[in-house]
């Protein structure tokens, strides 16, 4: 089970709990809209353990399905074969791969090749189509994309300072003292 309340969607003091989890069979149909009576009170109960203040209240939207979990417990970005990009498989953690699995897709899109920080032994959909695993079989995968991240998070360091530099600049400017 997991929780996530985002509060940038709160409103008059109130945020919304987002919440899931529960397998409790495997599904006949991946389209089947049947929920889990025992899942969904199983939740609910959950949900008032945490939040007692909710008891009774019913869900606002609620929703069921086959999740994509991949045996490794890694998304699978990259291409499946020349002019096939495949972004799948977040393994029930949906808001943490899907924004980067785009923008790996978006780029292999228009540039026809995978980013650093994306190596195909590591997240290939390929990998998912052998018994053997291919992850490591390039000994400097996670070198690769610790590489890769430090180098995001230093332009990300760079754009949170010029920021900040800037509004300590306006802030000068308008504390200076009018012309006469």
């Amino acid at each position: 089970m997991f929780f996530n309340q985002p509060r940038d969607a709160a409103r008059d003091g109130l945020a919304p709990v987002l919440m899931g989890g529960g397998a409790d069979r495997p599904m006949q149909s991946p389209s089947s809209r049947r929920r889990s009576p025992r899942v969904h009170s199983q939740l609910l109960a959950l949900r008032a353990r945490f939040y007692p203040e909710l008891e009774g209240r019913p869900p606002s939207a609620e929703w069921i399905g086959a999740m994509a979990f991949t045996p490794d417990q890694l998304p699978a970005i990259g291409f499946l074969r020349p002019g096939v990009i495949v972004a799948a498989g977040y393994n029930g953690y949906g808001g943490s791969f899907t924004t980067a699995a785009g923008l790996a897709a978006a780029r292999m899109a228009l540039t026809s090749s995978t980013p650093d920080w994306v190596p195909a032994d590591v997240f290939s959909p390929r990998r998912l189509l052998h018994s053997e695993p291919m992850f490591m079989t390039a000994q400097d995968s996670l070198w690769r994309i610790a590489t890769s991240l430090c180098r995001q998070l230093k332009v990300v360091e760079r754009q949170i300072s010029e920021s900040l530099a800037l509004r300590g600049a306006g802030r000068t400017r308008s504390r200076a003292a009018p012309r006469t």
